[in-house]
């Protein structure tokens, strides 16, 4: 641990982006995690077991992260939108006019 500390603190000061402020990889916000997966999108297994190695991450935490971000876009994506001012279309089973006024006959 005290390597692992010791090559953040040199990280941050070369300017280096260090995700997370927290010791605990599994501590790190969200935002850290997301730019974590964002920074590795591109590297091959190879490259991506370097780059952990030098964060103190598993590979499989990073893959773990990119399958909850895709999750939860997936997830927003589903998701109706809430603003209130939003213009939304008209459900598929709303009655026409037509219907409306059978309807109210009986």
């Amino acid at each position: 641990m005290a390597r692992y500390s010791h090559e953040r603190k040199q990280a941050k000061s070369e300017g280096r982006p260090v995700p997370g402020s927290k010791p605990k990889s599994e501590q790190w916000s969200a935002q850290a995690k997301l730019a974590t997966v964002i920074e590795t999108a591109t590297l091959s297994e190879a490259q991506l077991s370097a780059y952990c190695r030098e964060k103190g991450l598993y590979p499989d935490q990073v893959k773990r992260w990119k399958e909850e971000s895709l999750q939860g876009f997936e997830h927003s994506a589903v998701q109706h939108d809430k603003r209130p001012t939003a213009v939304k279309p008209a459900p598929d089973h709303k009655l026409s006019l037509q219907e409306r006024t059978d309807i109210a006959k009986i």
